[in-house]
C-alpha cells in the first residue's frame, strides 16, 4: 500500500519537491501494481499520475507558507534595495567632495600662479 502523507510537502523548492514525489510514486505505484496484475498474466509498464490534490488544509497551510516566503524575499529585496541607495548616495558624496576638494587645490595654485606673475611683472616695472 502507498501513502501519500509519507511525501514531504513542504519543501523549499516545491517545484523540484513536486517532480521527485511524483516520480517516487509513480514508481512505487508501478511496482504495486505490476505485482498486483502479475498473477493475472498482466504486466504494467508505466503509470502516470497527473495531479495530486491535496486537502483544502494542506493547500491553505501551503498557499500561507508560500505567501510568507514571497512577503520574506520583497522584504530582503526591499532592504537590498535600500541598503544599495544609502551606498551609492555615500559614494557620491564621497567623489562630490572629492571633486571639490580637487577643484579648490587648483584653484589656489592658478590663484598662487597668477599672483607669481603679478609679482614679477611689477619687478620688471
Amino acid at each position: 500500500m502507498i501513502t501519500i502523507e509519507s511525501y514531504k510537502l513542504d519543501k523549499s523548492d516545491q517545484h523540484i519537491c513536486a517532480l521527485q514525489t511524483r516520480g517516487n510514486l509513480n514508481s512505487q505505484l508501478l511496482n504495486e501494481l505490476d505485482h498486483a496484475t502479475d498473477q493475472w498474466g498482466v504486466k504494467v509498464t508505466r503509470v502516470e499520475v497527473r495531479d495530486i490534490l491535496p486537502a483544502s488544509s494542506i493547500s491553505g497551510a501551503l498557499e500561507k507558507q508560500m505567501t510568507a516566503e514571497r512577503f520574506k524575499r520583497a522584504t530582503i529585496l526591499e532592504s537590498e534595495g535600500h541598503l544599495e541607495a544609502t551606498i551609492n548616495a555615500a559614494e557620491a558624496s564621497s567623489r562630490s567632495a572629492i571633486i571639490q576638494a580637487e577643484a579648490d587645490s587648483k584653484a589656489i595654485v592658478f590663484t598662487a600662479e597668477a599672483e607669481k606673475k603679478r609679482r614679477q611683472l611689477e619687478a620688471q616695472g
